[in-house]
């Protein structure tokens, strides 16, 4: 199983971090592989509805979201 983490907060040793850390630390000892993604150093555009995913299965934008995709 996989987990994800999105973390949001620009505070790179703020709450959010720290529990979100504490949370995948868990699903990890459970058994889970886990990824934390920092969404705040992400460039992500909107989705502009193209349709090419649903038609090629590709995306046309150029953005990070080609790096987080699984």
């Amino acid at each position: 199983m996989l987990v994800i983490g999105l973390q949001g907060s620009p505070r790179k040793k703020g709450n959010t971090r720290f529990l979100l850390s504490e949370f995948l630390e868990e699903a990890q000892r459970l058994g889970a592989e886990t990824q934390m993604i920092e969404v705040c150093q992400k460039k992500i555009e909107p989705c502009m509805e193209y349709v090419l995913c649903e038609k090629k299965g590709i995306c046309p934008i150029d953005d990070d979201m080609k790096q987080i995709m699984f």
